[in-house]
């Protein structure tokens, strides 16, 4: 937390407190306290509604479960999913922060709140969720929003990163993968011929030789 922040002045430090089942762990910078029940389980909540004992744990105890959540998700991967998100954009002592809220990535208005996680699971159902898949901003410079994100597999997601190597050839540009995907040849083939010094035309053209030292030398 900066004590440098103006808003957070007059903020008072709960860090360590217990509240029913929740011992609180750090504030995020949505306004919330990020908690853990002592059933192992994570979760946020404001600090008016832990000092009236609102939500008194996670909502592992089915009582209280069907009396205070709108949602059954809580042990689901995606809600896993959803809190790990806020807790990128929003919470600095998070160790993915530097990549995303330090870079001033945010979250859309319509995923944050009180129906926040309710909207983002309607939201996902509805653009192919599955258990296989992860979220994925389209533009990695742009914000988790309903228009720039979608669900992708770990491939799609691989070529799709800032650090990329991205590389043109009859005015077409594609990742090192894509390239090796589109010529139907093995990627760490084409990934030590670029690594040699291999321009992309000859990397992508000579046929595979049985001399992979000579070959990616460049020696005929």
């Amino acid at each position: 937390m900066n004590s440098n922040d103006g808003r957070h002045k007059r903020l008072i430090d709960i860090s360590n407190q217990r509240f029913g089942k929740l011992t609180v762990l750090y504030y995020n910078n949505d306004g919330t306290w990020h908690c853990r029940c002592d059933c192992g389980n994570y979760v946020d909540r404001l600090s008016g509604n832990l000092r009236k004992n609102k939500y008194p744990n996670c909502g592992c105890e089915k009582n209280w479960w069907v009396g205070n959540l709108k949602h059954n998700h809580c042990y689901e991967r995606i809600y896993n999913i959803y809190e790990k998100m806020k807790s990128r954009c929003y919470t600095e002592n998070c160790k993915e922060y530097i990549n995303y809220g330090a870079r001033g990535i945010r979250i859309s208005q319509e995923w944050l709140g009180e129906k926040g996680f309710e909207n983002f699971y309607q939201w996902s159902i509805e653009n192919g969720y599955n258990d296989m898949l992860s979220i994925d901003r389209i533009d990695v410079n742009g914000n988790y929003e309903p228009k720039n994100c979608r669900w992708a597999d770990k491939k799609v997601q691989a070529n799709n990163k800032r650090n990329n190597h991205w590389l043109e050839f009859n005015g077409e540009r594609h990742t090192i993968s894509e390239w090796a995907d589109i010529y139907n040849m093995p990627y760490d083939r084409l990934h030590m011929r670029i690594k040699h010094g291999w321009d992309i035309e000859k990397a992508l053209l000579t046929p595979k030789m049985n001399n992979q030292f000579t070959l990616y030398k460049g020696e005929n």
